[in-house]
Parts: C-alpha cells; structure tokens; sequence
C-alpha cells in the first residue's frame, strides 16, 4: 500500500512494528468444568502478533467514519 501511495511513510512506519519483529500468537484452551465431558474452548492471544496494529488501523479508519455518518446513535 504505501508502495502505491495508498497509505503516508507515517502510518507504513506505525504499521511496519519498528524494528521488534511481531510475536507469534499462542493457542491455549479454558476448561468448561460445567460440562459432564471435560472440554476446552479454544482461546488464540494474539498481543503483539502480526495483525494486531492492522486490526488496530481499520477500526481507526472505520471508527472516524461512524463519527461522519448522520444516522448515528452514540
């Protein structure tokens, strides 16, 4: 995107993570004790993982653009 000129060298730098490359997100489950057969419920923790500053980015450009809408109900 920033090679297309979709995105300023700003935001290519906030999204690049610096010079700290992204950790990989871990999987761990949380046992349902309430349940006669002992199951786990996948949980996937993915601070500081490849996609979090992304995520992060779109609900930034969404968000301002709620702010726009006329219809809103904040």
């Amino acid at each position: 995107m920033y090679v297309n000129k979709h995105i300023d060298e700003t935001t290519f730098k906030w999204l690049n993570n610096g010079p700290n490359p992204p950790r990989m997100p871990e999987l761990y489950t949380l046992l349902k004790i309430h349940k006669p057969k002992l199951a786990g419920r996948p949980i996937v923790s993915g601070n500081g993982g490849p996609t979090e500053r992304i995520s992060s980015f779109v609900h930034t450009l969404s968000y301002s653009l709620l702010l726009k809408n006329k219809s809103r109900d904040i």
